[in-house]
């Protein structure tokens, strides 16, 4: 199953890959936390699930569906679907490092807004707060 944007030619794309019926849950622009209250679905053993959302939100919700299913097996892939089937260009070798400048070509004055915020609230929390020196990170198994 994935969750998120996934376009008619990648989902064939991946059909025709790996020879399996794909379940496709679009998701609509919301935080995660509302984003996984809408989710109607049971996860079983043999389910995988790729999310497909931007960073962070993606492991915000992975993060949420673990927690709350046992069965639940979560891959947060962001836009590799649309890499491999041809739909986005892939991040060229000399600038994969800053892969964030590639992205700025598409949707421009969102993710610069995204990365003016992003940076202010880092600085803020390393310079002013110091709490950045107090993150727990969780690793779920």
């Amino acid at each position: 199953m994935i969750l998120g944007n996934l376009n008619h030619k990648s989902k064939k794309f991946l059909e025709r890959r790996y020879d399996i019926k794909i379940h496709n849950i679009p998701l609509a622009y919301d935080n995660a936390q509302n984003i996984y209250k809408k989710l109607k679905y049971k996860y079983s053993k043999k389910d995988l699930v790729l999310t497909t959302l931007p960073t962070p939100k993606q492991e915000q919700l992975a993060s949420l569906i673990l927690k709350k299913n046992n069965n639940a097996k979560v891959i947060c892939i962001g836009a590799s679907i649309a890499i491999q089937s041809g739909i986005e260009k892939q991040v060229p070798n000399f600038i994969s490092d800053l892969e964030f400048l590639w992205r700025l070509r598409y949707e421009t004055k969102r993710r610069i807004q995204r990365l003016f915020i992003s940076f202010y609230f880092f600085f803020k929390s390393v310079l002013i707060t110091k709490k950045i020196q107090n993150i727990d990170i969780e690793i779920v198994k």
